[in-house]
């Protein structure tokens, strides 16, 4: 989309492609790693239950990283914190997705 474009256009590269890889569900995350059979489970290794590492589980339920979504989305997004896709389609989200991702070290 045209929203989308412009907010690609502004970060770095590094950023951009991690923002297309959320977007698009071809991460480094083991949902992917399995569709192209490089992972033999889907499952998210940090969770005892067989909950699938997808993008959604990654950035706000996976247990292993609680903390670190809290720190850096319930204080300033209290709202709008858990939709996805608002997160990944607005400038200021975009910025502490970044740093939530860096804490986690999963890119």
């Amino acid at each position: 989309s045209k929203n989308y474009m412009k907010i690609i256009s502004s970060l770095s590269h590094c950023n951009s492609a991690i923002c297309t890889q959320l977007w698009t569900g071809h991460s480094p995350l083991n949902q992917h790693l399995f569709h192209i059979k490089c992972m033999e489970s889907l499952v998210c290794p940090n969770c005892s239950s067989l909950v699938v590492e997808m993008v959604r589980h990654f950035v706000l339920e996976c247990p292993q990283y609680h903390h670190k979504y809290h720190a850096h989305f319930t204080y300033p997004f209290k709202h709008k914190a858990e939709l996805l896709t608002h997160i990944l389609s607005h400038p200021d989200p975009l910025k502490h997705l970044f740093r939530y991702i860096n804490a986690t070290k999963c890119f």
